[in-house]
C-alpha cells in the first residue's frame, strides 16, 4: 500500500506473526485503558477527591504507583484501591 510503513518485529526478524514484548506490553496498556482499568492523573484526582497536584506529589514520592506509556502517566484503578485501603484507619 503506498505510503504505509512496515517494520519487522525485534523478537524474530523475518518471522511473521511474532510480536515483541514491547508491542505486547503496549497492547496490554491500551486494552486496560479501553476497559477503564487505567486512568489519567486528573481522573485519579477526581476519583480520590484531591487536586491533581496532590496526585503528582504522591506519584513523585512513590506513595501511589504509576504506569508510564510513552510520555503519559497513568494510574490503575487497582492501585487506587490499594492506596485507599492502606490509608484507611
Amino acid at each position: 500500500m503506498p505510503g504505509s510503513q512496515v517494520t519487522e518485529s525485534p523478537v524474530s526478524p523475518g518471522v511473521e506473526g511474532q510480536v515483541s514484548d514491547r508491542d505486547h506490553s503496549q497492547f496490554v496498556i491500551w486494552e486496560a485503558m479501553l476497559l477503564g482499568d487505567l486512568v489519567t492523573k486528573r481522573e485519579a484526582a477526581e476519583l480520590l477527591r484531591v487536586s491533581h497536584w496532590t496526585v503528582n506529589a504522591w506519584l513523585s514520592t512513590g506513595k501511589l504507583r504509576r504506569v508510564k506509556f510513552g510520555n503519559r502517566t497513568l494510574v490503575s484503578r487497582a492501585n487506587l484501591e490499594i492506596f485507599l485501603q492502606e490509608r484507611r484507619v
